[in-house]
């Protein structure tokens, strides 16, 4: 902490509940968080969708989807300049002082054709400019085209709601309401955006021109026809509008979220206290008191910090002999059960508090046995693959593997056993363990659960995690060494 001096730090006093009150925070915060999560990605994916939705009302409107008598085959088509006039206009010499003032008639470049009506510009012409430069003053309601531009600018489609002035990278089209709607020509211009652009030429930056903005078609049904299309297409735009206004103002109060309930959390409000919780006072006492015990010397090379931290029980092999061939297979689809009761035969296994990092690497095995399969010497893999089936047989090199961390089972499993309390969690960062509730008991794990993990522990603990580690795909050992979902 910047300014706060290691002595101040060490000193600060934190609140510190009882270590079994600890754990039903930790518990608590993992699933609230991981749904505050799950509702933020969810409301990040409602532009895109509602920019489809827009994008799909103008095609609908174009292709006839709410005219009541839709022509076969479609209405008429029309170019732009048979039904409007069309126009460009030009940049003022900037060396000249005299053209550019802080006000003045509005003068709008293809920047501004992002916004759908130009409600302002920011640089004004004198009359001096428009003057020697023949510049036109397009009423309002006149559209604009970007011809060119950065990124998407070129195609995009605007209409003015004051009257300007433009510069050569814009097309003013003028439409003659007696043969079309402004509205209308705006929404055709709008759905056929990417035509549009598609017609640009040149290098490095194609773009259109006059030429092409005028010979462009688009389809041109009866006025009467044009006004119930206009209608319908704002009536649905002003539906998707307020469904982003709401959308937006849950999603800031979503922002919110993760830290009024981390707040919470540490005002002890986020979960019931027990009574009968130890004080995190007595155990600090108690820790206090006890005397560490004194290592026995070692006659080989010191264990290293991670093979302290994957050391394992006495290793119990489980004995295969005469199990038929696919006694091990699991059903074609593993779901959160089905991952539930793995993870419990995983545990039970163990026999005790195991390493989260261990009973991932346990969990994904068994959940992948074509990767138990690669990390065993020959013969046991033929045991196990005459065990398990097809599932643990070699995939060609083309086919796409499961990602377990993003494995959505996986996941609901995990949050289905912590709101029951199957799943006890103790501890954090690499020592954090998992053992089993008391309600975990019930779960059956007969059958390929209990086999499969019963093998995947013993060689677990014979061989160690590094030495199976190396041996997997990049993925899973991301998974195994990654936060508990």
């Amino acid at each position: 902490m910047r300014h706060v001096t290691k002595g101040v730090f060490e000193r600060t006093l934190v609140a510190l509940p009882p270590r079994a009150e600890q754990t039903r925070i930790a518990n608590q915060l993992d699933t609230l968080l991981t749904r505050i999560q799950s509702c933020n990605d969810r409301f990040d994916a409602i532009p895109a969708l509602l920019k489809r939705f827009r994008q799909a009302v103008l095609e609908a409107a174009l292709n006839g989807a709410f005219s009541e008598n839709a022509v076969e085959g479609g209405a008429p088509r029309a170019c732009i300049s048979s039904i409007a006039s069309v126009g460009t206009g030009s940049t003022p010499l900037r060396s000249n002082a005299q053209f550019f003032a802080s006000t003045g008639t509005p003068w709008i470049t293809s920047s501004a054709t992002s916004e759908a009506i130009i409600q302002r510009a920011s640089e004004f012409v004198t009359a001096a400019a428009i003057s020697a430069h023949r510049l036109k003053i397009y009423p309002k309601g006149t559209l604009l085209v970007a011809m060119y531009g950065e990124g998407k600018t070129r195609g995009q489609v605007a209409e003015l709601g004051i009257d300007a002035t433009i510069n050569q990278a814009c097309t003013a089209i003028r439409v003659d309401n007696a043969k079309a709607l402004t509205a209308f020509v705006k929404l055709a211009l709008q759905a056929n955006y990417l035509n549009m652009r598609e017609l640009a030429e040149g290098g490095n930056q194609p773009n259109l021109n006059l030429s092409k903005v005028k010979e462009f078609e688009i389809p041109l049904p009866p006025l009467d026809v044009q006004t119930k299309i206009v209608r319908r297409v704002e009536a649905l735009f002003a539906l998707a509008d307020r469904i982003e206004a709401r959308a937006n103002a849950a999603r800031n109060q979503a922002q919110c979220l993760s830290p009024l309930v981390l707040a919470k959390a540490f005002r002890g409000e986020l979960v019931q206290q027990d009574p009968q919780d130890e004080p995190a006072s007595v155990l600090l006492q108690r820790l206090a008191a006890t005397k560490p015990a004194k290592a026995k010397a070692s006659r080989g090379r010191p264990r290293t910090k991670t093979q302290e931290l994957f050391a394992t029980p006495e290793v119990v092999k489980p004995d295969a002999t005469g199990l038929s061939d696919g006694m091990w297979a699991a059903p074609d689809v593993v779901d959160e059960h089905a991952v539930t009761a793995l993870l419990v035969a995983v545990l039970k296994a163990w026999g005790g508090p195991m390493l989260q990092m261990q009973a991932r690497l346990a969990a994904v095995l068994c959940l992948q046995p074509r990767q138990m399969a690669a990390a065993l010497p020959a013969k046991q893999a033929a045991q196990w693959q005459r065990l398990v089936g097809p599932a643990a047989d070699p995939l060609p090199t083309q086919v796409a593997r499961l990602q377990p961390a993003t494995d959505s089972a996986w996941r609901k499993a995990l949050l289905g056993m912590r709101a029951r309390g199957d799943l006890v969690e103790e501890g954090s960062g690499p020592q954090a363990t998992w053992a089993l509730g008391i309600g975990a008991g019930q779960i059956k794990t007969a059958g390929w659960p209990e086999g499969r993990a019963g093998w995947v522990v013993a060689y677990l603990r014979a061989h160690g995690a590094e030495a199976i580690l190396p041996l997997l795909e990049t993925s899973t050992v991301e998974f195994v060494h990654a936060r508990a979902a």
